[in-house]
């Protein structure tokens, strides 16, 4: 007997109970045995017909101990319950075997007929004990097997509710949650990953808002379903979340309290196509409005036009005319009659039954084409002194959703004064034809003038570049020799060619500072000619205004020391920087502090930088006590090869190319070159230079200007 319960280890708790009733049966010589499974669905009577009520009618007190209630399903019984096992009826004797008490407590044990005494009540005995391990492990394989296939269940039953893009949730009566998809933990949970402080707190409010939906929900006892809207953040993006909450109360589960389900329907586009639809709905109604101040606003127009103009539908009955159009037509507005029904003939031509007819005619006409607008000029009648005049009637169909006419609109136009100016026209056509003959004989002319006009300038335009072109070639040419004169002196008065006496040094400085006067000259009919040229090439840096000034003091300083004139450097703590050129600027510079120091006597020579203008730009102004410029002079110092004509000019002599080249140059860099001076209160030279160098060439890669 345990070698067969050995091999069926695996079997179920019915097979096993089979089993050991069989085992029974076949092994003692008791006729009727029932095994009694504390499982439900495994209660189970072998080897005898035993009712429903002959297992009720069990009596508790068997020899072997008492037995406690439990749920049984008997074979071939509808009933299930909870009942004491008890001695059927049909037995003279019976004897209750118990299984072992472990710690599964399934198994109870087996009930024979017979008496206690019988010797095979000990063989009994030991097959229950043999076989209530295994009936006990089936059991619990069995629950297992069962919990895992719930487990399985639960879980398809948890994505299906996942995939619910409406939150879910199941409440007891204290507020806790039971059971919830993950919409409504999105909405409502707060997860220990979360790191995100908005999260957070949308999710505490979102359950503040909550709470507050289910406190005022608890208090209504109408029933145990209800309805109604919550509006939550959604944590995600923080967009709000209009739900509408649907709520069922149901039994709870072991405590008998309530719980709650909450199903939240997300009606936020549904609210927002509610939204949209009301907006859409005032719109219309205010659209409905502003159409019908529109057309009453088209009858003042209309009623003013000033003009004719009259509807008629498609069979010419006429529904709306202003107030010249009843003149002309001369019909009444209170009864408005159709223009094909009214009385009068073509040939009538005097009054406004002809008018009538005419525009009848025109009308009836437009309608059987499909043209949609068309102009048409007629011949009508004045009603009050029967003048004819002629009319352009401008008639434009409204078509229905079939794009078939359902109205006409008219406008009648006065052609009288424009008769009358078309003849004007004419007349003046005839006078611009024979203008035209004139203004060609004299554009002619004018052409034969501008090709000779154009010739001469070509012509001096030719003789200014061969000019500077002499000039920048000889200024090259002297320039080499005298370099070599300067050298050649600076060694003899060096020693080199041995020791000079005194006259002979007197000689050579002189014919120093004659070359270098020379030298100078050279030097601005070169730069002069190169200005004109278009070959004076320019690089933008950012220039440090205090130490390029600085740098250029220490050039004038000994000149103006040498006449005893003090030499002022005055920097405004605003200037920092510029972009511009400077040597450009360096050599625009030392030629008007050269000249103040040249044309002052005594006194001093200042040079002052400061802001320009509203301080987006440079300006530097040379000041001197000189003898200053008259005021009809102060132009002319800027032109080529010009000296004002005083004796202390004649006294310090000069090119005149200086100002001229310095104004250039100025320009050039983008700024302006001023003077302002009277006589004997000496002259003060401006320099206005902007931000950035110009456009020209302030973009190029390296920042120069290339040659033009």
């Amino acid at each position: 007997m345990q070698r067969r319960y050995g091999r069926t280890t695996d079997a179920t708790v019915g097979e096993l109970l089979g089993f050991l009733v069989e085992d029974i049966l076949g092994s003692t010589s008791f006729r009727k045995v029932v095994a009694v499974s504390g499982a439900e669905d495994d209660f189970t009577v072998r080897g005898v017909e035993v009712t429903a009520e002959e297992l009720d009618a069990f009596a508790n007190g068997c020899e072997e101990g008492e037995i406690p209630m439990q749920p049984a399903t008997v074979d071939g019984a509808s009933g299930r319950g909870c009942f004491p096992l008890r001695r059927p009826s049909s037995w003279e004797a019976c004897v209750w075997v118990p299984a072992p008490r472990g710690e599964s407590g399934f198994v109870t044990g087996v009930l024979v007929e017979g008496d206690r005494a019988d010797p095979d009540i000990d063989v009994v005995r030991a097959a229950v004990r043999a076989a209530a391990p295994l009936l006990a492990n089936a059991q619990v394989h069995a629950l297992r097997l069962e919990l895992r296939e719930l487990r399985e269940q639960g879980l398809v039953a948890r994505d299906a509710l996942d995939t619910l893009p409406d939150p879910v949730l199941v409440m007891d009566g204290e507020s806790r949650i039971l059971l919830s998809n993950a919409r409504a933990d999105e909405l409502l949970v707060v997860r220990s990953e979360d790191s995100s402080s908005g999260r957070r707190h949308a999710v505490e409010r979102n359950n503040l808002f909550f709470s507050a939906y289910r406190a005022r929900a608890s208090l209504d006892t109408t029933g145990r379903r209800g309805t109604g809207e919550l509006l939550l953040v959604d944590p995600t993006d923080g967009s709000d979340v209009n739900l509408e909450v649907f709520v069922r109360r149901i039994q709870g589960r072991d405590d008998g309290d309530e719980d709650t389900i909450f199903v939240l329907r997300d009606i936020t586009d549904l609210s927002r196509a509610t939204n949209e639809l009301e907006i859409q709905v005032s719109r219309s109604i205010g659209t409905e409005h502003r159409a019908r101040r529109e057309s009453e606003r088209l009858n003042i127009v209309i009623e003013n036009a000033g003009v004719p103009i009259l509807v008629t539908n498609r069979d010419t009955d006429i529904t709306l005319l202003n107030m010249e159009a009843e003149r002309l037509l001369e019909v009444d507005r209170s009864g408005l009659h159709a223009l094909s029904r009214t009385e009068g003939t073509p040939g009538n031509t005097e009054g406004t039954p002809g008018n009538v007819v005419r525009l009848a005619g025109l009308l009836n006409a437009f309608l059987l084409q499909p043209a949609v607008r068309q102009m048409r000029q007629i011949t009508l009648f004045d009603p009050e002194d029967g003048r004819a005049f002629p009319v352009s009637a401008l008639s434009t169909k409204i078509l229905d959703e079939f794009d078939q006419p359902t109205a006409v609109v008219t406008v009648l136009h006065d052609l009288t004064q424009e008769v009358e100016i078309r003849e004007l026209a004419q007349k003046l056509q005839r006078l611009n034809v024979e203008l035209e003959g004139r203004v060609t004989a004299a554009t002619k002319e004018l052409a034969a003038r501008n090709i000779e006009l154009e010739e001469q300038r070509a012509q001096l335009v030719h003789a200014s570049r061969m000019k500077s072109q002499f000039l920048a070639t000889m200024s090259h040419e002297l320039r080499t020799p005298i370099n070599a004169i300067i050298g050649y002196n600076s060694l003899v008065r060096d020693g080199v060619f041995g020791s000079l006496t005194e006259k002979q040094a007197a000689s050579l400085d002189r014919m120093r500072r004659a070359a270098d006067h020379l030298l100078l000259l050279i030097n601005d009919i070169l730069d002069l000619s190169r200005i004109e040229a278009g070959k004076t090439s320019f690089h933008a840096t950012d220039v440090d205004v205090r130490s390029s000034l600085d740098k250029l003091a220490e050039s004038v300083r000994p000149m103006a020391e040498e006449k005893g004139l003090d030499f002022i450097v005055d920097i405004d703590p605003e200037v920092n920087t510029i972009r511009t050129d400077e040597t450009r600027l360096g050599q625009v510079l030392l030629n008007l502090l050269s000249n103040a120091v040249k044309f002052t006597r005594t006194g001093s020579v200042r040079l002052h930088a400061r802001p320009a203008g509203r301080g987006d730009g440079l300006c530097l102004e040379v000041i001197d006590t000189g003898i200053g410029i008259k005021r009809v002079n102060l132009e002319a110092i800027f032109d080529e090869f010009t000296q004002v004509d005083q004796s202390e000019t004649r006294e310090q002599g000069g090119t005149g190319l200086g100002l001229a080249i310095s104004r250039k140059l100025t320009w050039l860099m983008g700024g302006s070159l001023s003077v302002s001076s009277a006589p004997g209160t000496g002259t003060t030279f401006s320099v206005v230079l902007p931000p950035a160098p110009p456009a020209a060439w302030a973009d190029s890669d390296d920042g120069a200007r290339p040659a033009d």
